[in-house]
């Protein structure tokens, strides 16, 4: 399990002393990483297993801590695990709920953007669910839904996703797998519950599915809400069509604009972005502590309005133009914070964000090196977001990127912790400052128990390792009175302050 530290015999003098830091979902690649966070290796599930068989490796535990912390940090990582797969998983068929599933579908959307990968998205229901329920009861109902998720996992295997959506509603996502492969999967599971029945006090009722199936590729420029309703339609249209059957939709792919017709090189020619600024402030127990900033990306619309940058990004990582946006970013950030020192120096730091696709580009940390010296900001100052995703998918480059960095005073938060498959192995690996709790577990922490116990197990595990917490998405004082009492370091949402451009 990720976490493990493998000794590996690897033909030299002495076995290398490796850390498992992530495991692939369908547990068929391993990534090592050395004791200082390089990349080393990335096995297959045939190659690890192998190694074991010949005695080439072995699992030992982790020495680099004291005894009794390495009891704690087991214990305080497998509550964590528990409590994540409580807070992301449905409780009455034990597949991914809404909020997970979505988490998933928007991390498979992007890297079909990114890789030109194919994967397909699929929405299916029982045909006559609803009448069943009103005739048979709630009883009979989940029942009804614990035999389709083990009929879909059955089918499905390692090769996707399964979530609930809605009472009676499932999606499903489909891995690496083209229309006519995907649709020979689905139609199996159709097959499948098409041959049960469910009787219920002498009545019989068909088990027919229906089910919506929309394609993922390069091509795809739909938000994952966006995703969902088109799935959802095409369901719609299937069961309206007879029901047991699969309706297909091919192209998702309808032009996002950015700001009318421009292009992203356009904006950034015409000067149409702009600097915003959000309060991060001090809520744990360090008096000391002073609030910081993180610089978000703002774009002018033709009304002269700055609004969010969703379209612009998404068009920007569609047209591989995200390098040129964050050298934008950075360029104007630290201009911005040379031409302001007294406001610089009398607050903590600000924080600006990288993507995943500049973070794995060797030329940054050159960029960023250059910029720090000709703009003479105290490097103590400024902090590098990334989110865990961005850092695994580029970590020797991210590793060394930080530590270079660090090195000069910079520090790093990693951004987005707490839905992702992160572990908290990946978490000791990475040289960071700062853990950002996501704010999609943050918001409901007063009326969700299981997001409560969620924020609580990562804002205990970073203390342990040492790490500042920040709380993301802090819309009101309820939830701002609850994360003080859990002992948070910062919070940020509309809660604390909205953000506003930078003068």
């Amino acid at each position: 399990q990720a976490g493990d530290i493998v000794f590996l015999d690897n033909d030299g003098d002495r076995p290398e002393k490796l850390h498992l830091v992530w495991v692939s979902d369908r547990r068929d690649s391993f990534l090592f990483a050395s004791g200082c966070g390089e990349k080393t290796s990335t096995l297959t599930q045939q190659e690890l297993a192998m190694h074991f068989r010949r005695g080439a490796a072995r699992v030992l535990d982790d020495s680099d801590l004291p005894v009794v912390d390495r009891g704690m940090y087991r214990l305080l990582n497998g509550l964590h695990a528990r409590l994540a797969k409580k807070a992301s998983h449905d409780g009455v068929t034990g597949v991914l709920n809404r909020k997970a599933f979505e988490a998933a579908l928007g991390q498979t959307a992007a890297e079909a953007v990114r890789m030109d990968t194919t994967h397909i998205l699929c929405v299916l229901e029982i045909d006559e669910f609803r009448t069943i329920v009103e005739k048979c009861g709630r009883k009979a109902g989940k029942g009804l839904l614990r035999k389709l998720a083990r009929v879909l996992e059955k089918h499905l295997g390692s090769k996707g996703i399964i979530g609930r959506l809605t009472k009676g509603r499932f999606g499903m996502i489909l891995n690496n797998r083209d229309l006519d492969e995907g649709r020979k999967i689905v139609d199996r599971q159709r097959r499948s519950m098409e041959k049960s029945r469910c009787v219920w006090q002498g009545e019989s009722f068909d088990l027919a599915v229906s089910v919506g199936m929309v394609l993922l590729d390069g091509r795809n420029k739909a938000t994952v809400p966006e995703l969902i309703t088109i799935a959802g339609d095409a369901f719609e249209k299937a069961h309206g069509e007879g029901g047991n059957r699969i309706h297909v939709v091919s192209d998702v792919c309808e032009p996002v604009h950015v700001g009318g017709d421009a292009t992203v090189l356009q904006m950034l020619a015409e000067n149409r972005l702009q600097l915003r600024c959000q309060k991060l402030a001090p809520i744990g127990a360090d008096k000391s502590a002073r609030p910081y900033y993180e610089m978000l990306l703002g774009v002018m619309n033709a009304s002269g309005e700055v609004a969010m940058p969703r379209d612009f990004i998404q068009s920007a990582e569609r047209n591989n133009e995200m390098h040129e946006v964050d050298m934008w970013v950075i360029r104007n950030a630290l201009d911005w914070m040379a031409k302001h020192r007294s406001r610089v120096d009398a607050v903590g730091g600000y924080s600006i964000n990288l993507s995943g696709l500049t973070l794995g580009d060797d030329s940054l940390l050159r960029y960023v090196l250059e910029r720090l010296t000709e703009c003479q900001v105290p490097p103590s100052k400024v902090i590098f977001e990334v989110t865990e995703s961005a850092a695994i998918d580029t970590l020797s480059v991210a590793v060394n990127f930080i530590n270079t960095l660090k090195e000069y005073g910079c520090r790093f938060a990693l951004d987005d912790f707490g839905t992702g498959d992160a572990s908290f192995a990946y978490l000791k690996t990475l040289p960071i400052d700062f853990v950002k709790i996501d704010g999609s577990i943050v918001k409901d922490v007063v009326d969700s128990p299981k997001d409560l116990a969620l924020v609580k197990s990562i804002n205990e595990i970073g203390h342990f390792l040492g790490k500042k917490t920040v709380a993301e998405f802090v819309e009101n004082d309820d939830v701002l009175a609850r994360l003080r009492q859990m002992g948070v370091d910062y919070a940020q949402g509309y809660g604390i302050e909205p953000p506003f451009v930078l003068s």
